[in-house]
């Protein structure tokens, strides 16, 4: 019977090494910015204090650890956050480190060991749970147990994604006249709103946190700031927040976005939209989409989001596929960006080729009359920044000669 037993202990014992043992592999550390919507709140069980919220931001690493276990496990550290708030008026310290579990794609659980404002070794847990935002962002809710302190407890609500290289961008102003560019609905099925529809502007900055080959691109969403575009004494709106955009799918592109957004100061709420097609000519770096309120009582919210980057780079009209000339190639890249699915142009406005604001058929045409036919040259012809109706200019490279 030992003789029995012995290979089958040396066994576990091997394998149960290989889950904790590190791989040859080793993964980055890759630093995380805490974004609006991130709150921690200390709350008070037994005492009349109200209970304090603090706004956060900050900074945390997340290692992925090699090790040979079900899904994906990683390490977090040099937790470092505080609050949002003028000087004086808001003193918060934490600092820590834990783990976060992802056994798929779907779930995760994440633990933290923090230090708040001096006071060391606060747990906060999240049990295994749908992970709500596109990975690798975060958007997860973590609290105490009551176990170290039953009168006072802490919860967390951790928003965050990878720092990275981000780009400015601009709403579409909405123009009422036409209905074009952004908007807000109010949705109210027992009321009347004064201001059902409401212009929208403002900034927002985007980054790219994740590409997949022939699947979706993730980007960060985050500093949203737009405003309603009403003259007083009508109703005026404000939001602040932050997010993500996915986009991709191969020949048949797919959209969806969530955001966390903080309305006029109420609590902050989740918007999401999606998944739907990509339409012709609505293929990132422009970015079109409505969102919807998830929590819906008697009013809530609607968005209509047209968008695109608002930094000027020089470029060549003309070059749709942004390799510093013009031929055939960039006739041939708007069509398919247009009419098969392909991807859209990383500068729209050198696919712009006729500089009227819009990409469409017209595009091509201009293009090939140039090449072709003797036509006008779309200008700036070497490198220079758009003067007409501005799409966006995500990335361009170099500019190419004339």
């Amino acid at each position: 019977m030992l003789r029995c037993f012995l290979p089958r202990a040396v066994g576990a014992f091997y394998w149960s090494l290989l889950s904790v043992v590190p791989l040859h592999a080793q993964f980055p550390r890759v630093t995380y910015e805490v974004q609006a919507g991130s709150v921690l709140e200390d709350t008070c069980i037994k005492c009349e204090r109200r209970d304090i919220e603090y706004h956060l931001r900050g900074t945390f690493v997340l290692e992925r650890l090699a090790v040979k276990i079900k899904g994906f496990a990683y390490s977090i550290s040099d937790v470092k956050l505080t609050c949002v708030g003028l000087s004086g008026e808001c003193q918060l310290e934490v600092t820590g480190e834990g783990s976060h579990y992802r056994p798929d794609l779907e779930n995760q659980s994440t633990e933290l060991t923090l230090n708040i404002n001096g006071r060391d070794g606060i747990v906060l847990k999240s049990e295994a749970v749908r992970a709500e935002a596109a990975w690798p962002a975060f958007d997860t809710s973590l609290g105490e147990d009551r176990s170290q302190d039953p009168i006072s407890v802490f919860t967390l609500r951790l928003v965050a994604a990878p720092r990275v290289e981000q780009t400015d961008y601009e709403l579409v102003p909405g123009d009422p006249t036409d209905e074009s560019g952004s908007f807000l609905e109010v949705v109210c099925p027992v009321c009347r709103p004064a201001d059902p529809r409401v212009p929208l502007g403002g900034s927002f900055k985007v980054g790219l946190i994740e590409s997949v080959e022939n699947g979706f691109s993730v980007y960060s969403l985050s500093a949203i700031e737009w405003r309603g575009l009403l003259v007083p004494p009508r109703t005026q709106y404000s939001m602040v927040g932050s997010g993500t955009y996915e986009e991709g799918g191969g020949s048949a592109p797919m959209k969806q976005m969530r955001l966390t957004l903080e309305v006029n100061s109420s609590p902050w709420s989740i918007f999401r939209g999606g998944p739907v097609s990509v339409l012709p000519g609505e293929a990132f770096p422009l970015i079109v989409m409505d969102v919807e309120e998830e929590l819906r009582e008697t009013r809530w919210y609607r968005l209509h989001l047209v968008a695109r980057p608002s930094t000027p780079r020089k470029f060549r009209r003309a070059d749709s596929n942004t390799d510093a000339k013009v031929d055939l190639a960039d006739a041939v890249f708007t069509l398919n960006s247009l009419f098969v699915g392909g991807a859209g142009p990383a500068c729209l406005d050198a696919a712009d080729a006729d500089a009227s604001g819009k990409l469409d058929l017209t595009d091509v045409v201009v293009t090939l009359g140039f090449l072709f036919l003797g036509g006008p040259a779309p200008g700036p012809a070497t490198c220079g920044i758009a003067l007409e109706a501005r799409l966006g200019c995500a990335n361009y490279g170099v500019c190419g000669p004339g």
